[in-house]
């Protein structure tokens, strides 16, 4: 797959997903099984999390973590893993407290885009990579 075709390809749910059907619906990207440390910061009080994406696509990402923000808070969000970061600003979809929260993607800058695109696009060639739709 062309890097670029990473924003056109269709949703499909996968079987027994934890994730509600009206989640599903709403996304308009692939996401990706992973497990990247993420620190998600509110952006009005500078309250920090931390937790791990366990899915990450061009438009979101879900982050385990024991204390999500409220549905609706603005974050900043920022992604390690190995010699990778990604900075973006994202609003919270969906928060289940015990559980995580889902993140869209509300402003990416133009180097973190092509970033994110590079980083999405490898994962889509790894075999061992398993795609959310």
């Amino acid at each position: 797959m062309k890097r670029e075709d990473v924003f056109h390809q269709p949703i499909r749910p996968e079987p027994n997903s934890p994730v509600a059907a009206d989640q599903l619906e709403r996304r308009s990207h692939t996401r990706f099984s992973v497990s990247i440390s993420a620190e998600v910061t509110e952006l009005k009080s500078r309250a920090c999390i931390t937790g791990r994406a366990t899915d990450l696509g061009v438009g979101g990402c879900y982050v385990d973590t024991m204390n999500p923000f409220p549905e609706g808070t603005h974050v900043g969000v920022c992604f390690h893993s190995r010699d990778r970061m990604f900075r973006c600003l994202a609003c919270v979809t969906f928060a289940v407290i015990g559980e995580g929260m889902g993140l869209a993607f509300t402003e990416v800058a133009p180097n973190q885009k092509a970033s994110l695109l590079d980083w999405v696009s490898e994962l889509d060639n790894e075999p061992e990579a398993k795609s959310r739709h």
